[in-house]
């Protein structure tokens, strides 16, 4: 007995026939496509990754597909449809907010760009009646003016407003730990929470960084951090244990040679021969940031495993070819016991590290976790 046919659509079979019209490329249409691609990847510094990116592929996809020529819109043109988009997500949300939230909670930051243009966002948290939790992401907007408590509270009624949010229903406010924050909070009469992770940062941070000392002249030298390196405002305090300063002179060591390296094209291709064969799959040094948290442990641990060649390069640099190379330039040799104290720093900060990731998680209750987690490191 014969299987039964299964009926076709009009939708499948007009499929069909563009599928059997369809021809693959030749080979010179393809290799001349490719040429293109690269031309546009090379010269426009795009990541090669891009070729993977699923918007990309679909867009591909869909011009594979046409048979009509199709050109290409104006930036003025794709900016506007842009706009248009982001109003009718902004209604969407509304309506979601309208239909599926009663209580919520809010996560805020204040973040400064390398331009030091200051942005504002906001992110809604809530639990559907199945128990599925979803956030929103409501304000990612320049920050005008002062940073003011009055002006982020000011900030924060306005967008209430906009997605008809009632600050009756909001069950807590996630924020930083910045005394304007705190302000805006107890000024609107809201319940506030600082970041736990912004905390262990500040911890960690200063443990990690010498007093800075002042300087007469604003104008940055050649020592001065480029890359927005950890600095923090730290008293002084004739307390502070002296094996302390000891680490925070190592760490200051470390961070220095590794600001070197990551400036001088040089300094890298010299260190990448010491590597060897495998030079040039290792990820170059990684130099830490003041607001990208666990940036410190991840300096000192990539520093750990290039350490072969760290010694190396730092004694190629005390020789006359190393001075004439590199203008003079010499850091102090890295004793073995102070190999072993960076070794021993990270395993100090690696529970740090481990903490923070897990409270930075967007999937789960991490406030439930926070306790937990926080006596795992004093018991570690």
């Amino acid at each position: 007995m014969s299987k039964e046919k299964k009926s076709m659509t009009i939708k499948d079979a007009f499929a069909t026939v563009h599928r059997k019209t369809m021809q693959p490329s030749t080979k010179a249409d393809q290799k001349h496509g490719e040429a293109l691609l690269v031309n546009w990847v090379g010269k426009s510094l795009r990541p090669f990754v891009i070729i993977e990116d699923e918007g990309f592929v679909k867009y591909t996809e869909w011009l594979n597909q046409l048979r009509t020529t199709f050109k290409l819109p104006s930036r003025h043109k794709l900016k506007q449809q842009l706009v248009q988009v982001s109003h009718l997500v902004e209604k969407k949300i509304v309506e979601e907010i309208n239909k599926n939230v009663e209580f919520f909670c809010m996560t805020t930051d204040i973040w400064s760009s390398r331009v030091m243009e200051s942005y504002m966002a906001e992110t809604l948290h809530y639990v559907t009646e199945a128990f599925d939790m979803r956030t929103l992401t409501l304000e990612v907007t320049p920050l005008r003016g002062a940073h003011t408590g009055d002006n982020i509270k000011k900030f924060w009624e306005e967008s209430f407003m906009k997605y008809g949010l009632n600050k009756e229903k909001l069950s807590m406010m996630l924020r930083d730990n910045a005394s304007n924050g705190i302000k805006a909070c107890r000024d609107w009469g809201i319940k506030s929470f600082g970041c736990i992770g912004h905390s262990i940062h500040l911890v960690v941070g200063p443990f990690l960084v010498e007093k800075k000392e002042s300087r007469s002249s604003s104008v940055p030298n050649e020592e001065d951090e480029i890359d927005d390196v950890a600095e923090y405002e730290i008293e002084e305090d004739c307390s502070v244990d002296d094996k302390v300063k000891e680490v925070r002179k190592l760490v200051s060591r470390v961070r220095k040679i590794v600001k070197f390296i990551k400036n001088s094209p040089k300094a890298k291709e010299k260190i990448t021969s010491y590597l060897g064969s495998k030079g040039e799959k290792m990820i170059m040094v990684t130099l830490d940031v003041r607001t990208r948290w666990n940036s410190a442990y991840d300096m000192i641990l990539k520093f750990l495993s290039l350490k072969d060649a760290i010694d190396q390069f730092l004694v190629f640099l005390s020789t006359s070819s190393g001075r004439r190379e590199f203008r003079a330039r010499r850091f102090d040799f890295i004793i073995e016991e102070e190999w072993a104290l960076l070794s021993g720093l990270c395993v100090l900060l690696e529970p740090f590290k481990e903490v923070t990731e897990n409270l930075s998680g967007d999937t789960y209750l991490t406030f439930a976790h926070a306790l937990p987690l926080l006596r795992g490191i004093r018991y570690t």
